[in-house]
């Protein structure tokens, strides 16, 4: 079975591909759990970077999106310059 590659599901999330294309995307995820459960991270992936930038990031919410929390923690690590 074909899988969704990251770059395809972003341009799929922000309607950056035809019509068509995303209507086939549409189709893909209705069928597809594992390519859902890509996009439900990447969802996570956004709500958690959008809290940070709105500074509305609390306890409960990091709990709730470890994962993700701690590789945001882990790119930012190898930043120069940068500190966690």
């Amino acid at each position: 079975m074909y899988h969704c590659s990251k770059t395809e599901l972003e341009r799929f999330r922000n309607c950056k591909m035809s019509v068509f294309r995303r209507f086939f995307y549409r189709l893909h995820l209705a069928r597809c759990a594992e390519c859902r459960k890509l996009q439900e991270e990447m969802d996570a992936d956004d709500l958690l970077l959008t809290d940070l930038r709105q500074n509305h990031l609390t306890d409960e919410k990091i709990a709730n999106g470890e994962k993700t929390y701690k590789k945001l923690c882990e790119y930012f690590k190898t930043i120069p310059g940068s500190t966690t």
